[in-house]
């Protein structure tokens, strides 16, 4: 209970922060937001595609670019639950968020390549001009939760992301020990 409430605290500390639009920003929109990253790389594979990682409070924040804006986040927070996961989502989108339908979510799988049945996923539309449809996925084996708004970029970040040696490109492991 202790840490539930210390996490409602840290995600109200830092929702206004965050709670306008994640997924676009730029590399200088989230140095500001997160501080200088632990690391950069670029993934051979892609190109025009960035990988930087940044620490901000208790969570690693993994975000890949594509030609200079976010196309991905992944939040990694060791024993992050389902409902701390349903909780994030809810203050990253400000407005009401939805679960799929059975049918939504393979579709969702199908074009993002996820192949594991263990994520929960959520979605909505951004209130921006023009409005983008986001997606979260919370992986609870992996205790990550991933912003996107293109699966087939998704898909190509992590098919690239499989096949790079540099362990530097992959994010930090943050599974239960």
């Amino acid at each position: 209970m202790k840490g539930t409430v210390l996490l409602l605290l840290l995600l109200v500390a830092i929702a206004p922060r965050t709670a306008s639009a994640r997924v676009g920003e730029s590399p200088q929109d989230l140095q500001q937001r997160y501080g200088p990253p632990l690391s950069s790389a670029d993934l051979p594979d892609l190109l025009g595609v960035m990988c930087r990682q940044y620490q901000k409070l208790d969570f690693l924040v993994t975000v890949y670019f594509h030609n200079g804006r976010s196309v991905f986040e992944l939040f990694a927070k060791r024993g992050l639950s389902p409902d701390q996961a349903q909780q994030v989502v809810t203050l990253v989108a400000t407005h009401p968020v939805a679960s799929l339908s059975p049918a939504e979510e393979n579709q969702l799988r199908h074009s993002t390549g996820i192949t594991s049945r263990n994520e929960i996923f959520w979605t909505w539309t951004t209130q921006t001009a023009p409005p983008v449809p986001v997606n979260a996925a919370y992986n609870p084996d992996e205790c990550t939760l991933t912003f996107f708004s293109d699966p087939a970029m998704y898909a190509q970040i992590q098919q690239a992301l499989a096949s790079a040696p540099p362990a530097a490109l992959r994010p930090l492991s943050s599974r239960p020990e």
